[in-house]
């Protein structure tokens, strides 16, 4: 084992004629690098435990089971919209069907049968579309899904059964009705929000124009946020605060997250962490994410550069010497210590379904979901998704056996 304290180092490489050459951080040399500090040695300072990377116990080999509320089960019919559309219709993008907490709260059995150890969220909090990613109260649930208790009652149920939940955040960006966009809309350069947003381009507000930053390029009700202003981050990692302490939810997924400071992101850790030890923070990241994985930002990121490998192994676009080049890669890209969090994934709410991406085949989809069950580090699945692994001609490990077999049919939520 590599000790605690400092070393200094440098490698000996003999090849089989028996030359021998020497590499440092200088390169290859022909002779033996001199014993002195400054002679381009490798060198490892003491190792710091507050240093190390480690992600929450619990989470390794957990599987998260992703929930869209508005789609997942309706429990009570009291607080739907008087919008919404009958259950079991084609969805479009604004459709509403009247799904809530106390819907997931009724099916928490099911899931629990199923082998599920997390709920990851999505958006839970007021806004005016059904997807919740226009946030305009941070403080409250929608009340078309219920209420705060309804959130703290569904969490606590959960926790009986040994199922985690997380929330997702959305500090990227906020909604067009958020209390402080909406002041500055009104008061113009007046407002004292106006540096809550980034780059404001001209006042006052064009809501047509959109002349103002926005998350994805002019989407207009979702205006970025300026989260290097301190009053705001203040307010936003006190929210990430809040719902860990009134709510008790396990952790967030934080939506957009490479798009946001590294210094917020700091302050975020240190505020939920402090709330909770072992919650858990996993950013949306659609790349290498070695920059937020430092110990002092995520716990995990959303694996899609493994999704990517297998999609195209799938597809017959990679040979499967690629294949395993690709995810041998994939394995290096961060810290070993990470590896046990890492959310590995084959789709998503911003993904199409895993099926229709492998052009409707059902076995390469079964095959898709062997290789996310025997992966190492935590995986997340949805009703779409889960509907394809029955029927697995293959020999994995028994629990995985048992988690597949119970996700057999998995009829939608009613």
């Amino acid at each position: 084992p590599v000790p605690t304290s400092r070393l200094r180092y440098f490698f000996e490489l003999t090849d089989n004629s028996g030359e021998t050459r020497f590499f440092n951080e200088h390169g290859f040399h022909d002779k033996r690098p001199a014993r002195k500090h400054h002679a381009g040695h490798f060198f490892y300072p003491y190792d710091l435990p507050i240093d190390r990377f480690a992600v929450p116990p619990w989470i390794a080999g957990r599987t998260f089971y992703l929930i869209f509320p508005d789609r997942f089960a309706n429990g009570d019919q009291m607080n739907d919209p008087a919008w919404k559309r009958p259950w079991g219709e084609a969805p479009t993008v604004k459709s509403f069907f009247g799904g809530d907490i106390p819907g997931i709260r009724q099916n928490l059995g099911w899931l629990t049968d199923l082998g599920v150890g997390g709920l990851y969220l999505t958006p839970v909090f007021a806004a005016p579309s059904n997807h919740k990613y226009d946030p305009a109260d941070y403080e409250r649930v929608d009340p078309g899904f219920g209420t705060n208790e309804d959130l703290a009652a569904l969490v606590r149920e959960a926790h009986g059964r040994d199922i985690r939940v997380l929330l997702d955040g959305v500090f990227n960006h906020s909604g067009d009705r958020w209390f402080a966009f909406k002041d500055v809309r009104e008061k113009g350069e007046a407002s004292k929000y106006r540096d809550w947003f980034f780059r404001i381009e001209s006042f006052p507000v064009d809501f047509d124009a959109v002349n103002y930053e926005t998350f994805a390029n002019r989407a207009r009700s979702h205006p970025k946020l300026n989260t290097a202003n301190p009053e705001l981050r203040d307010y936003l990692v006190g929210i990430g605060e809040k719902w860990i302490r009134e709510a008790d939810v396990d952790g967030w997924r934080l939506d957009v997250a490479n798009e946001v400071d590294h210094r917020f992101w700091r302050a975020f850790r240190d505020r939920v962490k402090a709330a909770k030890a072992d919650a858990f923070i996993v950013g949306e990241a659609w790349h290498d994410a070695i920059r937020w994985l430092d110990g002092a930002q995520f716990d995990s990121v959303m694996h899609y550069p493994w999704r990517d490998a297998v999609l195209d192994y799938l597809r017959g676009e990679i040979t499967p010497s690629r294949f395993a080049g690709r995810t041998a890669a994939i394995r290096n890209m961060y810290d070993l210590s990470a590896t046990p969090g890492l959310m590995h994934l084959l789709g998503s709410h911003d993904t199409a379904r895993i099926r229709t991406e492998l052009g409707g085949s059902a076995d390469r989809a079964r095959l898709a979901a062997i290789l996310l069950l025997h992966g190492v580090g935590s995986s997340e699945a949805r009703p779409a998704d889960a509907r394809d692994l029955s029927r697995l001609d293959h020999r994995p490990p028994p629990a995985t056996v048992a988690f597949v077999g119970r996700l057999r049919g998995c009829p939608r939520r009613r």
